[in-house]
């Protein structure tokens, strides 16, 4: 009777240490990268959040790119992403 009783109370204790903050982990969104000669924002989908840590990259086949997010529509793709 008391094993059942502290499987659940493991398994609750574990799925409430193991949340993550969703407002900081991003899933694959429209993100860019900037490509003077072509376009100052370009786009691509990236799949990166915005706890400090290794800026997130795309490569396009050629060359590795820094990704960046916009606050909005019209505003520079300045907003500096981080990998997962």
């Amino acid at each position: 009777m008391l094993l059942p009783v502290a499987a659940f109370a493991l398994a609750s204790a574990g799925a409430v240490t193991t949340q993550t903050d969703k407002s900081a982990v991003e899933s694959a969104q429209t993100l860019y990268f900037i490509n003077k000669p072509l376009s100052p924002c370009q786009s691509v989908a990236a799949t990166c959040n915005n706890i400090p840590s290794t800026p997130c990259m795309y490569n396009d086949g050629v060359s590795n790119w820094q990704v960046f997010r916009r606050l909005s529509v019209g505003s520079p793709c300045n907003v500096t992403t981080y990998h997962q």
